[in-house]
């Protein structure tokens, strides 16, 4: 990959960050601020944190694409696993009772999905009805109790990472994504795995309540 298109992913990082900060606040006539509780586990090391990164180096990485921006990092203590957590501190502004409720207050939450997989139309930002339903069918919805048990969250959703048939840093050869969100919140947990990695839900139990949204309780005006 030349540095120019890294600068080229880079920049749509950048704008795919921007968009959704801005574009999702007129969801509701007041939004709540949120912020992410960070409990790590005996079984994670931290590789950075509270900083906005690329989660790799490598020119080739095939998860580039996928995990663009984040603000943290984790290894896991097997070597088999790395974690990268991306927070916007604005969310739904309201309760999300139902997922099939998730995508009709924001385009910007269905097209950062979108992105993240590589599916449909990338110059398509306004998802028609049957695009939400083919993306819902998609995505592995975790019950509300799991939602609110690993995340304090109203709902979450699992989706599948392509590599290609590449690795990342000769390593890491596939991958999820855990996309779980609040009526104050939301985060994109990125998980990458070796081909000896355990199981998904191996890793996925391991931070059971080490990143939980929490309210700010603080409101401010939307911005139009």
């Amino acid at each position: 990959m030349t540095n120019m298109k890294i600068r080229i992913y880079r920049l749509k990082g950048i704008f795919y960050l921007i968009s959704w900060f801005f574009c999702s606040i007129p969801s509701c006539a007041q939004t709540i601020m949120s912020k992410i509780q960070i409990n790590l586990p005996e079984q994670l090391d931290t590789i950075f944190t509270d900083k906005l990164e690329s989660c790799c180096s490598d020119e080739d990485c095939p998860a580039f694409g996928y995990i663009t921006l984040v603000q943290h990092a984790f290894r896991h203590k097997d070597e088999q696993c790395e974690m990268f957590l991306y927070h916007s501190p604005i969310g739904m502004g309201r309760t999300v009772k139902k997922h099939k409720d998730v995508f009709s207050g924001s385009h910007t939450l269905f097209n950062r999905i979108k992105f993240n997989m590589k599916w449909g139309d990338p110059d398509q930002w306004m998802p028609t009805e049957q695009d939400k339903k083919d993306m819902d069918d998609m995505l592995v919805w975790l019950s509300r109790k799991q939602s609110k048990k690993l995340f304090n969250a109203d709902c979450a959703a699992v989706f599948p990472m392509n590599f290609h048939g590449k690795k990342c840093r000769g390593k890491f050869s596939w991958g999820r994504c855990v996309v779980f969100l609040s009526g104050s919140g939301l985060c994109y947990l990125y998980f990458i795995f070796t081909d000896t990695a355990r199981p998904f839900e191996h890793y996925l139990n391991d931070i059971k309540g080490a990143f939980t949204l929490e309210d700010c309780k603080k409101k401010v005006e939307p911005m139009l």
